[in-house]
């Protein structure tokens, strides 16, 4: 068994000072609370901050993090198209399961229905070449993204913004353009 930590019945608002990496296959095998299998074919999942429509997350803080994905993904294998985000279905019952969505436009973080994130000094970054968007958020109010790095993006956007309102945005580095870096969807 892995060293790990068991919190129950905690909140937790921040996490910072990290570095993860990500691989393809199973990334929590071994662990005391381990997932589910996955039995549909997938992709690597992006990490995801979800609430629900009447209920949404808030007052998330994640600053110093940097987190490494394998990359890799396949359209072959699996696609969700980011013109799509109204017919990623909400599972309620199934909340909180990583996997509830089935596959997700985004390889970085897909974060939906949300009020007060932040993210300051962010980093992510793929080894393998991925086609889909870097950052996603979709229904997302007063969003705060500082000195947040995208290093490996090939296409636009690295960030799509859909129905999202009241944000601030700031030092976003990435190798695309201003106008390409940063996408808005209503």
């Amino acid at each position: 068994m892995k060293n790990d930590i068991l919190f129950i019945g905690c909140l937790v608002s921040y996490i910072g000072n990290v570095t993860v990496d990500v691989p393809k296959g199973k990334p929590d095998k071994g662990y005391r609370e381990e997932g589910p299998i996955v039995r549909e074919p997938h992709n690597v999942y992006p990490s995801s901050i979800v609430g629900l429509p009447d209920y949404p997350i808030e007052d998330v803080v994640l600053e110093n993090i940097e987190v490494k994905y394998e990359g890799g993904a396949s359209k072959e294998v699996a696609y969700a198209s980011p013109d799509a985000l109204t017919q990623i279905p909400e599972k309620i019952s199934d909340y909180p399961e990583f996997s509830m969505f089935g596959e997700l436009p985004a390889w970085g973080f897909y974060v939906r229905h949300a009020k007060g994130v932040t993210m300051k000094n962010v980093k992510i970054s793929y080894k393998d070449e991925d086609f889909r968007i870097p950052m996603i958020f979709d229904d997302v109010k007063a969003l705060k993204l500082v000195d947040v790095s995208i290093p490996t993006v090939k296409s636009a956007p690295a960030i799509l913004l859909h129905k999202t309102d009241n944000n601030t945005i700031k030092k976003i580095i990435s190798p695309l353009s201003k106008t390409e870096t940063v996408k808005i969807q209503r």
